[in-house]
């Protein structure tokens, strides 16, 4: 407890940097670990695309990628870093780029402590690029953070040599969403049936995230889909094939654009389960998500899911890549309250345990001061 005190007397101004923002649900990460952050007695800045109690709006929220764009970018981050006065600053770190290795250098110049929170491990050896501006970062680095075990393997077992920086701290829970609207309101919103069951699947559409899986699932399921997300990198025809091969039209919806947060809220409210059919991930907003709107959760078993429910039963998972055995466990799922009830129980306990933004944070605190 003294060596905490001593931690947090010593940092007391935080900066969170962000571009991504409310275009990608990190305005909802950034607030909550702000939140916990400032319970523990550290005062903190975010500088990103969304306007809240911590932020101004010093990013475009647009999704043009044009040279232009790219480079108005950088003038932002210029703007913002020159304003940026504090020990701490935490960045987060998806595809390491030019524009990172550009802005760590000016804040190592600024003799601040950079903090990265890694998301994604997979672009540190799918680009050489990447891998060799990531090890570059890590040298102005004070930590890169991850969120579970199985990351923090991974990365390890790729790049030996940054480990020493190598943290784990869980993903924070989403403690200020505020639903704000009734199951039967979330339907007429978004023009979905009253009369049926409704299975949810939530978020940026990759071809790793085994939404064909899931379709093949559906077949005989008395249920309607929901798919709500934007494409990344291919189209939806492959899977319109599916639905159409499987005559699922009528019983198919879909939403694929960006989803504001007013929306988001109506989808997970509508909903009776929600399905993570993912084939590679390193972790989850989504799950998080999911688990803080009180949604039953279906999963693959992948590493970073197993790993996840390993204490809490919080995630009713199937073999990965498996539609057969989806299709029994939706239908089993649907057809049992205690199930359900169970596995909201179970995702409350797991995130009110381990995912608390103040414990989070003060997890932080405790890296940083050692």
């Amino acid at each position: 407890m003294a060596e905490m005190k001593s931690a947090e007397s010593k940092i007391m101004n935080f900066s969170i940097i962000d571009h991504v923002g409310s275009k990608g649900g990190l305005d909802l990460y950034n607030d909550n670990l702000a939140d916990g952050l400032e319970e523990n007695g550290v005062k903190v800045k975010v500088y990103s695309n969304y306007t809240s109690k911590y932020s101004k709006k010093y990013f475009a929220d647009n999704f043009i990628k044009s040279i232009y764009s790219l480079l108005n970018l950088f003038y932002q981050y210029w703007r913002v870093l020159k304003q940026v006065n504090s020990e701490v600053v935490i960045l987060h770190l998806f595809n390491p780029g030019i524009l990172d290795w550009w802005i760590a250098n000016l804040l190592a110049k600024k003799n601040c402590q950079i903090v990265y929170i890694l998301h994604d491990g997979e672009s540190l050896i799918s680009k050489s690029s990447c891998a060799g501006i990531f090890r570059k970062l890590t040298r102005v680095a004070k930590l890169i953070l991850v969120h579970n075990q199985f990351t923090y393997d991974f990365v390890k077992n790729k790049m030996d040599d940054v480990s020493s920086k190598l943290r784990i701290i869980s993903h924070v829970s989403f403690e200020n969403v505020i639903v704000g609207i009734s199951t039967l309101d979330a339907r007429k919103k978004l023009s979905l049936p009253f009369d049926r069951k409704l299975v949810l699947f939530f978020g940026m559409i990759k071809q790793s995230k085994g939404l064909d899986v899931l379709i093949d699932a559906m077949k005989d399921v008395e249920a309607d889909l929901v798919i709500a997300g934007r494409m990344r990198k291919h189209g939806f025809e492959s899977y319109q094939k599916q639905i159409d091969n499987l005559g699922l039209n009528d019983s198919v919806h879909l939403d694929l654009d960006y989803i504001s947060n007013e929306n988001r809220n109506a989808y997970f409210q509508a909903a009776d389960i929600i399905i993570l059919p993912y084939k590679k991930i390193f972790q989850s907003g989504v799950l998080i998500l999911a688990l803080k709107y009180e949604l039953p959760v279906v999963a693959s078993d992948i590493t970073a899911f197993k790993e996840f429910t390993k204490d809490f039963k919080c995630l009713m998972l199937f073999e990965k890549d498996n539609s057969d055995e989806l299709n029994k466990v939706i239908v089993n799922i649907l057809a049992n309250s205690e199930i359900q009830n169970q596995l909201i129980e179970e995702g409350r306990l797991k995130l009110a345990k381990h995912h608390n933004p103040k414990l989070i944070a003060a997890t932080i605190l405790n890296y940083l001061s050692k």
